[in-house]
């Protein structure tokens, strides 16, 4: 029985220690910014954060989030909130209107298209434990 209980006991410190987990995702580091088009906020649609091997970033997980009416976003991998830490490249992706009549239905993105592609986005982030203020800020033409 006491082997039983000092079990437990050391699981639950475990759990709760950092560091101690089996998340398959590994830890994550929050990540939240705003997205403007020149000095305006982007009203609606979504990040994506992609990882670049090619700056050293192994992992196989991309972040994403929405962006809100203000532009300000917050990405989550997988449901678990923000995003390993390394270097990414990020796209960005307009909302989709609700109403044909909207004027935004044309399709056209009211930034670069650029943005839109992994392969062809300017955009490179890197995520750490102690981002500076403004660092996950996105600025598009």
């Amino acid at each position: 029985m006491r082997t039983i209980c000092a079990s437990l006991v050391a699981i639950a410190l475990c759990t709760l220690a950092s560091g101690c987990t089996d998340d398959a995702i590994g830890r994550t580091s929050a990540v939240k910014g705003t997205v403007s088009v020149g000095d305006q906020p982007l009203k609606g649609g979504s990040v994506t954060y992609w990882p670049d091997e090619a700056k050293g970033n192994k992992s196989k997980l991309e972040a994403a989030g929405t962006v809100t009416d203000s532009g300000s976003y917050e990405l989550s991998t997988r449901g678990k909130p923000g995003a390993v830490v390394g270097w990414y490249k990020v796209t960005v992706a307009p909302a989709v209107p609700a109403d044909n009549k909207n004027p935004v239905a044309t399709g056209k993105a009211p930034f670069d298209a650029t943005y839109t592609t992994k392969e062809k986005t300017p955009l490179s982030v890197e995520v750490s434990d102690s981002a500076a203020s403004g660092q996950y800020n996105l600025k598009l033409k």
